[in-house]
Formats: C-alpha cells, sequence, structure tokens
C-alpha cells in the first residue's frame, strides 16, 4: 500500500512538474517574441524567426532522440552501473551530434547557396555556433532527466534559453539577425558551462565515474544510441515539420514580415 502511495505521489509530481515546466516555457518564448519584435523590428524579426525555425528544426536533426535514448537508458540502469556509464554515455552522444551537425551544415549551404541564394547570408558563423552548442545542451539534457524526472529538453529549450535571451536582448544593441544569433549562442555556451558544472557535481559525488568500463569513443555504445534513437528521432522529425511547417513556407514563398504578423 505504501508502495503504491509513493508510486502515486511521483506520478503526481512528474505531471506537476511538466505543466509548470511547459507552462513557464510557453511564456519565455512569447516573451521572446514580443522581445525580438520591439528591439529590431517586425521586417528583421520575421527574417529572424525563419531562421529560428531552421535552427529548430536543425536542433532536432542533430540530436536525433539522443536526450529519450540517454534519459531512458539511464533511469533504468543500477546506480553503481549508471555512475560507470554517465561520461561514456556523454562523450558517445556528443560524438553522434557533431556528425549529424556537420551534414546539417553541409546541407544549409548548399540550400542557401544553390536553391535560394537569398538567403545566402541569412545563417552566419554565429548561427551555426549556437546550433552546435544547443545541439549538445539538448542531447546531454536527457543524463538530468533520468535523474530528476523533469523534462529537462523543454526546461532548457524553451525556458532557460529563451528567456535568458530575452533578457539579454533586451538589456543589449542588437540589430540584425546575425547580432541576435551571437546572443543567443553566448546564453547557450553559458547554459552549456552550467551544465558541466551540474555534471561535474554529479559526478565528483559518486564513485567508480572513472572506472575501466569508461571509454570516451565507444564504438558499441555509439551504434547501440544511435540504432536506439532511429526511431525517436524520425518521430521527431515528423513533428518538427507539423510544427514549423507552416513557418518555412510562408518564409520561402512570401515576406518575411508576414511571418511575424501571422
Amino acid at each position: 500500500m505504501k508502495n503504491k502511495m509513493f508510486l502515486l505521489n511521483n506520478t503526481a509530481l512528474s505531471t506537476t512538474s511538466t505543466a509548470v515546466v511547459r507552462g513557464l516555457g510557453a511564456v519565455s518564448l512569447l516573451l521572446l517574441t514580443i522581445v525580438v519584435t520591439n528591439r529590431v523590428g517586425v521586417e528583421t524579426a520575421g527574417v529572424f524567426f525563419f531562421s529560428q525555425a531552421v535552427f529548430l528544426f536543425c536542433v532536432i536533426v542533430c540530436k536525433w532522440g539522443s536526450d529519450i535514448v540517454l534519459c531512458r537508458y539511464l533511469a533504468f540502469e543500477s546506480d553503481q552501473s549508471r555512475n560507470s556509464l554517465i561520461l561514456s554515455y556523454a562523450t558517445s552522444t556528443i560524438f553522434l551530434v557533431i556528425l549529424r551537425y556537420a551534414l546539417v551544415v553541409f546541407v544549409l549551404v548548399l540550400f542557401s547557396q544553390y536553391i535560394v541564394p537569398d538567403y545566402s547570408t541569412l545563417w552566419k558563423l554565429s548561427f551555426y555556433l549556437a546550433l552546435l552548442i544547443t545541439s549538445i545542451v539538448l542531447s546531454l539534457a536527457g543524463i538530468f532527466q533520468a535523474f530528476h524526472a523533469i523534462n529537462t529538453y523543454v526546461l532548457y529549450q524553451s525556458v532557460l534559453i529563451p528567456l535568458l535571451s530575452s533578457i539579454g536582448i533586451w538589456f543589449s544593441d542588437v540589430s540584425t539577425v546575425d547580432e541576435l544569433w551571437g546572443l543567443i549562442f553566448f546564453v547557450s555556451v553559458l547554459v552549456l558551462i552550467v551544465m558541466i558544472l551540474q555534471l561535474s557535481s554529479m559526478l565528483l559525488n559518486r564513485r567508480n565515474v572513472f572506472s575501466s568500463s569508461f571509454k570516451p569513443f565507444d564504438i558499441k555504445l555509439i551504434k547501440f544510441i544511435n540504432k536506439k534513437a532511429t526511431n525517436i528521432g524520425a518521430d521527431q522529425i515528423v513533428t518538427s515539420l507539423n510544427k514549423y511547417g507552416y513557418i518555412f513556407i510562408i518564409g520561402l514563398f512570401l515576406a518575411p514580415i508576414d511571418i511575424t504578423f501571422f
């Protein structure tokens, strides 16, 4: 009876925390939209929102369900096994993210140069750097979700990064899309540093972290994560296309300002 009540309480707590995080995410994203539009104007804001839709879609491609795999398989490991697997899972996931990121950058460059030349200057270095860091942050978020039973992916993507970016944009003198992405890159780096410090704190409190089972480049684990994430990532791609598809259409065939008004 006590075990059943414990499970019910945990389920209720998890549901409540998820609802709170998603609610905060909606507020943070709305705040980012308002701040960007007020700061740079509707025309530049429309271009930014189009690039943001591309950015978020590319993040989904780069992480390809890795956060879900990390959460799912680390959560069900025994405490001792999980301690020794954390770093191996993290480094293997980062390796996969970098591989997918290289492919995404290649496709974006071809797309902007040869298919829609008008967008050749839309995605500059700051955009690509922010894409890499954010993809790593959101992929590794599954580690913390495995420990804390809270949707850290939503917490980082929809709450923390947009909120800090909004504050930075409001108090800085930004006027171009490239400057906006530069600030978002800076925020993403700060979030990654905090994540690394938090992860280091978790590892320092645990024994046998650097045991013989730790391999910074484990081919078997890389293949395992990639295989388990295949269907998850495909589902996320379909969902993101449904979510951002209309923005792609408006941005490609209509004026960027229409994205802001829409």
